[in-house]
């Protein structure tokens, strides 16, 4: 599992403990969360599968895809940290710290005010949002931004590898600019 899968499983763990996992806003959130996961997952995949062997028989990823990989991870690391936020509410800024909690004359007022719904308890609801805390705001996202080299870098290989006079003739014969034989058939 990645963080990816763990943020998402702690954002929708809170949802139900404020008791707002139907709300269609929430639904939302956490889809939006899965769709940037599973993209990334999904690029991973395409890396691997249009790679090829090499002589050597060692297998070589597809560069463009591998690319495209790390950059959405770039860009999407931050946007599902961002909704995790979102999800688990401002607590995760306001909260109390641990030493806080153990402390006897303030205890109840936090088990009384930080309790979820029914069966959710003040310390189990603190420590998952602890949890996004150290993930979403945490300095984990910096590595997430360059954990796989400079995005900058990652969009030149793309520009280099991304067929761009492959496509703009594509587009060419497509809007009749070639006179083709196709052309000549569907404008004759």
């Amino acid at each position: 599992m990645g963080i990816a899968d763990v943020v998402i499983g702690a954002s929708a763990w809170l949802s139900e403990a404020h008791g707002v996992e139907r709300a269609p806003h929430i639904i939302d959130l956490l889809a939006e969360m899965i769709n940037l996961a599973e993209t990334c997952w999904a690029c991973s995949l395409s890396c691997a599968l249009l790679g090829q062997p090499t002589p050597s028989g060692a297998y070589v990823v597809d560069p463009l895809m591998a690319n495209v990989t790390k950059l959405n991870i770039t860009r999407f690391t931050y946007e599902w940290m961002r909704l995790a936020q979102d999800v688990a509410g401002g607590l995760i800024i306001t909260l109390p710290s641990e030493r806080d909690y153990r402390n006897p004359e303030l205890r109840g007022y936090m088990d009384k005010y930080f309790q979820g719904k029914p069966g959710f308890s003040a310390e189990q609801r603190m420590r998952m949002m602890r949890l996004v805390e150290a993930l979403a705001v945490g300095a984990g996202l910096p590595e997430a931004l360059h954990g796989a080299g400079s995005p900058q870098a990652q969009k030149i290989m793309i520009s280099r590898r991304g067929r761009v006079e492959e496509k703009k003739e594509l587009a060419r014969v497509i809007a009749g600019l070639e006179e083709d034989e196709l052309y000549r058939r569907i404008w004759s």
